[in-house]
């Protein structure tokens, strides 16, 4: 019989996951309001997170500030936040997401939600309005922040996208071609990327095999390159496994990219995951 262990939760704990997950960092956008918040807003927050207004000093207060923060100067939805809570982060410390209209009380909740905001402000800050390489005659690439989180299709014939909240979509002027989405969260002084998604748009399988007969590479392998080239060496890039079956795709992609090959990142894979009781942040 495994013996249970009672999740941490103290404010200690929380402060230092905090710290590491660069939730207390300066924000990386100028505010367009010079407004501070008031008292309603962080209120609204509170109650949006938590169910209720949390106790003067609790240090959750940190994660209410700050979403109220992004809701005001960058539009943070509800839908964003459902998005982050959902995105995959390939990292040594997993998270999870709280169960329906709950509150985030336990350190795995909490810190799912810390990386939903943070992702979503490093995204706003490292990926919208960034020009990016040529790929070649009749094929564009393109920055987009995911608009769906079911598995249906756009009019474009671009899929929803839960397990990541920005993606970098391929053009043809025939129309949408494939995409990666990936996802932003710290780690001390580290920034992580991860790629948790590699997808050809449905019935686009000929123009994909051109694609990739022009430039020699399958598509998904030259939007990881596009996406290193663009973010820069800045940033440490890893590559998160399917849950599914249809992994190969994923581990050829990862192994072959160039000039940095991602780390293969199986979050299901205990060995790739800390004693969450033992480590220390």
């Amino acid at each position: 019989m495994v013996k249970k262990f009672r999740p941490i939760h103290t404010p200690v704990h929380f402060a230092r996951m905090f710290e590491r997950e660069g939730l207390n960092k300066a924000p990386l956008i100028k505010a367009k309001t010079k407004t501070k918040l008031n008292i309603s807003e962080l209120f609204d927050a509170s109650g949006k997170l938590f169910n209720h207004v949390l106790a003067p000093g609790d240090i959750r207060w940190d994660l209410a500030r700050k979403y109220a923060e992004l809701k005001k100067d960058l539009n943070f939805s509800s839908f964003n936040l459902e998005n982050g809570l959902r995105s995959v982060y390939s990292s040594r410390t997993q998270g999870e997401n709280k169960a329906y209209e709950a509150g985030f009380v336990g350190q795995t909740h909490v810190l799912q939600l810390a990386r939903s905001l943070r992702n979503f402000e490093l995204g706003h800050k490292f990926v919208l309005h960034r020009s990016i390489p040529s790929v070649g005659a009749n094929y564009e690439l393109k920055f987009a922040q995911t608009d769906s989180i079911e598995k249906k299709y756009n009019r474009f014939g671009v899929s929803g996208c839960p397990e990541a909240m920005w993606q970098l979509q391929l053009w043809s002027p025939k129309g949408y071609v494939g995409r990666i989405g990936f996802n932003f969260h710290s780690e001390g002084k580290k920034t992580i990327v991860t790629v948790a998604n590699i997808q050809g748009a449905v019935g686009k399988k000929e123009e994909q095999l051109a694609f990739e007969s022009k430039t020699g590479k399958p598509f998904g392998e030259v939007l990881v390159e596009g996406l290193q080239q663009t973010l820069g060496s800045e940033f440490e890039y890893r590559g998160a496994l399917p849950s599914d079956n249809n992994q190969t795709q994923y581990r050829m992609t990862f192994r072959k990219v160039k000039p940095q090959k991602l780390k293969i990142w199986d979050n299901k894979n205990k060995m790739m995951n800390e004693d969450r009781r033992t480590i220390k942040l």
